[in-house]
């Protein structure tokens, strides 16, 4: 409980403490101990006394806060119990140690028993238990987060911002899906913070590709979902092609010696395996030879990743190991099944492309306030859908 004091009389107001859904209203004891959160510092070795220090090249404290917690009743303490050691880690859950503005982000949860005094009634009677929470920062971030959302609207498209923090700081999420216009398809897409820009990718994306700037983990997905083809259309609107396959009940149909590929653009560079899920499959009667899926840095040299005895029937998600730390991905699918008619089958595409983003390579929100802005090249299409979500983040106050 806090207390006021006005004219002359204490006036009691309840502190609002909520971890994840656990309310823990008037069940907190002895307040709240925060450790780590700060880099840490070296003066080891150093030849006088007027060297001073520098930051240990280990890296920063891990944040943590210890308090602890009693309920007056069995039910209440299994249950809350259960939630944490439900939570150890990666929990990804909101810690509101004040307030309902401002929140931590809560990593795992540590819990031990606290010492009971069989001389104190209080003690004896009610469950008391010591709580570490260990947090993914020593910051605390804006409940409400600013949202910018436009639906097929054409660029520039502009979102003012006001950032409430101590820290200049980035989208946590913002995703732009590239809508094709005019038999045309979205070219070099930017964001910018109205100072510094950064190229999303540059040259064209595929038809309704989605990118997704997380910027505050200097991060960038790229997804294209060809799921379940209906018509012939929507592949060709990507797809390279030496002969035009063919639509038959739900699937592309590639013939013998034929190809098809995509370019996933860059400049970013991607930091894993490009993931694809996808339904693949070859007829069987085939002379000689395989389907093949086959990348390449350049759409020239071409470097096979799977084949055909590494598919498996139904929609299946593969990796492309080698894709890792590329800019342009090119995927092509090839059909060498030695005889015409026999059809490499595509039911379902998707790709999955995590890209990094060098440090300071993502424009920042000032503190107060400034202008994001999404363009890209005028001469094609300029549809855009946006969903995003701009947090402040600051020191607990």
């Amino acid at each position: 409980m806090v207390y006021f004091y006005d004219t002359g009389v204490f006036i009691m107001a309840e502190q609002y403490i909520y971890l994840g859904t656990q309310d823990l209203r008037g069940k907190v004891w002895g307040g709240f101990s925060f450790s780590g959160g700060v880099w840490k510092i070296v003066q080891s070795g150093a030849s006088s006394f007027k060297t001073g220090g520098r930051f240990d090249p280990t890296g920063p404290d891990g944040f943590s806060c210890t308090f602890n917690v009693a309920f007056a009743t069995d039910a209440d303490a299994s249950t809350f119990l259960a939630y944490c050691a439900a939570h150890t880690h990666d929990a990804g859950i909101a810690f509101y140690p004040r307030t309902t503005d401002w929140y931590f982000l809560v990593w795992g949860i540590a819990v031990k028993q606290a010492s009971i005094d069989v001389d104190s009634p209080t003690d004896y009677n009610w469950y008391q238990y010591q709580v570490t929470l260990f947090f993914y920062s020593p910051y605390t971030y804006q409940a409400s987060a600013t949202a910018w959302t436009v639906t097929a609207q054409n660029a520039p498209q502009s979102k003012a911002i006001a950032n409430l923090g101590h820290y200049s700081g980035s989208f946590e999420s913002l995703a732009v899906t590239c809508k094709r216009a005019s038999s045309q398809n979205v070219h070099d897409l930017t964001f910018s913070n109205g100072t510094t820009t950064l190229t999303l990718f540059a040259g064209s994306c595929l038809a309704e590709e989605v990118w997704t700037l997380l910027g505050n983990d200097n991060l960038l997905t790229e997804t294209f979902n060809l799921a379940a083809p209906s018509a012939l259309t929507p592949f060709t609107y990507d797809a390279v092609v030496n002969v035009t396959p063919t639509y038959q009940t739900g699937k592309i149909l590639i013939d013998d010696t034929n190809w098809a590929y995509f370019k996933l653009a860059g400049p970013n560079l991607s930091n894993l395996p490009l993931k694809m899920t996808a339904d693949l499959s070859l007829d069987g009667g085939g002379a000689t030879g395989l389907a093949y899926v086959e990348y390449s840095a350049d759409g020239s040299v071409w470097v096979q990743a799977l084949t055909q005895a590494n598919f498996v029937s139904g929609l299946t998600v593969y990796y492309l190991p080698g894709t890792e730390f590329m800019t342009d991905i090119y995927v092509r699918f090839r059909n060498a099944s030695g005889t015409a008619g026999v059809y490499l089958r595509i039911g379902w595409l998707r790709f999955d492309v995590t890209r990094k983003i060098q440090s300071g390579g993502v424009p920042l929100q000032p503190i107060g306030n400034s202008t994001a802005t999404l363009d890209c090249n005028g001469s094609y299409s300029k549809s855009l859908t946006i969903a995003g979500s701009f947090r402040s983040i600051r020191h607990m106050v």
